[in-house]
């Protein structure tokens, strides 16, 4: 699954009132996978393993240092805590430049967990979930 950090990174993440939030400085690491279940039905006179493929899923974590400003990482994902509606999201893993991938789409937030070792930064985990099957997050390219 794809794994990214770096100075071009940007993320964007609806809010609770539906406004488009960049929380990109508040990003550290970002998987978005592309990933499809497996399922073998290879039958006894097989001399190959034969597979099909299953349903998709694009579950996205997000994980960066605490930041309580205003429509920043904690303002916005603690917001979105208990949600049903799906919310926008945008993971741009090089940049927005014309041409460049993006993963978009709508989501719920399964969990967000802010954790802090003694003497350590705050930090969080978030877990983002596909709300439905007709806007579930997939690759596209910035116009």
């Amino acid at each position: 699954m794809p794994k990214f950090a770096g100075r071009h990174l940007r993320v964007w993440l609806a809010d609770s009132a539906d406004a488009l939030r960049e929380i990109s400085g508040d990003v550290a690491t970002v998987e978005s996978p592309s990933e499809g279940d497996m399922h073998e039905v290879s039958g006894g006179n097989s001399t190959r393993k034969s597979y099909v493929v299953g349903l998709l899923d694009s579950t996205m974590r997000l994980n960066g240092p605490f930041n309580t400003d205003a429509n920043r990482s904690h303002a916005v994902l603690s917001g979105l805590i208990g949600g049903t509606a799906g919310k926008r999201v945008i993971i741009a893993p090089v940049g927005s430049a014309s041409g460049y991938p993006k993963f978009e789409g709508t989501a719920v937030l399964k969990s967000y967990n802010p954790t802090s070792d003694v003497g350590g930064a705050v930090v969080y985990a978030a877990e983002l979930v596909p709300i439905d099957d007709t806007t579930a997050p997939s690759w596209g390219t910035f116009a």
